[in-house]
Parts: C-alpha cells; sequence; structure tokens
C-alpha cells in the first residue's frame, strides 16, 4: 500500500510550492508517495535496482516520500536521484 502526497498538480499549485515548470506533474505524468509498509529506502532502491518498473526519474526526496515519474522520449530516462533539501544529487547505491 501506498500513500499518494501528490499526482496531478496544476500550473499555478506547482509554481506556488517552488517546483520545475515543466515537471511532469503538471501533464499527470508524476506521483510523489510514501510507502505505508515498507521502508522508503527499500522501496527507492527495489525501483532502482529491479529494472520491472520504468521511469523517467526517480527521486528520494529528503527521506520522505519517492516521486517517480513516467518514461518519456524527450527526456533523460532511468534517472535516479536524491534530494537532501538543499539540492539534489546522483543516486549511488551504499
Amino acid at each position: 500500500p501506498l500513500k499518494i502526497n501528490s499526482g496531478y498538480r496544476c500550473i499555478e499549485v506547482n509554481t506556488k510550492i517552488g517546483s520545475s515548470a515543466n515537471s511532469q506533474h503538471v501533464l499527470c505524468e508524476a506521483v510523489d508517495f510514501v510507502p505505508t509498509l515498507s521502508d522508503i529506502d527499500k522501496i527507492f532502491e527495489w525501483i532502482i535496482i529491479s529494472k520491472r518498473v520504468p521511469f523517467s526519474q526517480c527521486i528520494q526526496e529528503k527521506e520522505e516520500w519517492v516521486h517517480i515519474s513516467l518514461v518519456r522520449p524527450d527526456k533523460a530516462n532511468y534517472e535516479a536521484l536524491t534530494f537532501n533539501g538543499s539540492g539534489y544529487k546522483k543516486y549511488e547505491k551504499p
């Protein structure tokens, strides 16, 4: 089970929260979620390592939720990042 924090966001809301103007949320192509029965770190790693879930970006946001977006032909796909509140960095398995 998952708790969905954010799916589709209109441009006004997306701008208000400081998200990118080209966010896939405004296209209904991204979701932010929290697993309710598993650890965020484990779910994040499983998505990346398993290769069973296609994604454009998978981001572990401040160890509070996971962002995942649909594969797009015009974007870099399978981009795994972590965000610590001050910046993004490429995910490297510990």
